[in-house]
């Protein structure tokens, strides 16, 4: 296939069960974007060295060895974007009681080149990056016991996704710009990870959960604290809560000397909390040059508790709101489960 010798891009989409070994037929000697779709990759040698160019690799539903990926990722130079959907990774021996947490269920990234990544639909025992140029990571509905990012601090935006990750580590967000933690859990303590960027300018906080119990003894309380946001962040102006106070063990700390000066636009999430008006009032408060508030409402209609409890909470909240007549106001009514696909 003469073809191959040039190709500088492929995307294939290959649906069956038998092993398709792309890697063989294209040797890749120019191939800069390669994106394959719905197939099972065949055997990755040691010392593979066909795709010296390749700087974006997309793997959708394909179904690999987890050694063999490790061994495909660690051997791209010059790889800048990865995006890993559905992936189906197939340890090298099977557990009849413990598949998910083999000790092959493990990927280790090393790539130094590495600027974007997108993770999807993965479970995990661990994913590891290490020293790469990342400065985008989004990771949507994935479930790993380990998520570690370190030997890097180019990390600009980072969102989390309605994930489960018992531990998750993240060095280097002295730069971080957009933050956002959707629907997700952890037991890690996510406010002392990200709450160091002087350059931070969205906050967007919707949903935190703890991964599990801590059975060993009283696990450590998570202070959302907005004076030491204000301090560490100064050039914050979009800001985004979803009222979770008291779930988890999560604790809100308003007050102090210190205010979100920069924030124009405040975003705010009712689900259920009583003191809810009282609350925003006190955000509110933090954020004295703010010019666009959202309130988003959660609605459960099988409940007739919470519906009683929204018609008295958002009556409360009008009423509170004519105090700030300068700020622009907006209310967006959500069922329950869409309050969480912000």
């Amino acid at each position: 296939m003469c073809v191959r010798e040039t190709l500088s891009e492929l995307c294939c989409e290959v649906r069956t069960s038998t092993s398709v070994n792309v890697l063989d037929i294209f040797e890749g000697r120019k191939l800069e974007i390669l994106s394959l779709s719905d197939c099972k990759m065949g055997r990755v040698k040691q010392n593979i060295q066909r795709f010296q160019c390749l700087t974006s690799l997309s793997l959708r539903n394909v179904s690999i060895p987890v050694e063999y990926l490790n061994r495909f990722l660690n051997a791209l130079p010059k790889l800048e974007s990865l995006k890993l959907e559905a992936p189906f990774l197939e340890p090298s021996w099977v557990s009849l009681y413990d598949e998910f947490y083999s000790p092959e269920k493990v990927v280790k990234v090393h790539c130094p080149t590495l600027k974007t990544l997108f993770l999807e639909n993965m479970e995990l025992l661990q994913f590891i990056l290490e020293s790469s140029s990342i400065e985008s990571l989004q990771v949507e509905c994935c479930y790993f016991k380990l998520f570690k990012v370190y030997g890097s601090k180019t990390l600009r935006d980072l969102k989390i996704s309605h994930c489960r990750a018992r531990l998750l580590e993240i060095d280097g967000t002295e730069n971080l710009e957009s933050f956002e933690f959707v629907k997700s859990a952890t037991n890690s303590n996510l406010f002392r990870m990200v709450m160091q960027s002087a350059k931070m300018k969205k906050f967007h906080l919707w949903g935190l959960e703890k991964y599990k119990i801590d059975h060993d003894g009283e696990s450590e309380q998570r202070v959302l604290d907005l004076e030491q946001m204000a301090i560490c962040s100064p050039q914050l102006t979009h800001l985004a809560i979803l009222c979770d106070e008291g779930v988890d063990g999560l604790v809100y700390r308003f007050g102090g000397s210190a205010s979100l000066e920069k924030v124009m636009v405040l975003e705010i999430g009712w689900h259920g909390f009583d003191g809810f008006g009282a609350w925003a009032e006190k955000l509110l408060k933090c954020c004295p040059n703010v010019k666009k508030v959202t309130v988003h409402w959660a609605i459960e209609v099988k409940n007739p508790n919470k519906l009683k409890s929204l018609s008295v909470q958002s009556s409360l909240m009008i009423e509170m709101m004519r105090k700030y007549q300068h700020i622009e106001m907006h209310f967006a009514f959500l069922y329950d489960h869409e309050l969480f696909l912000k």
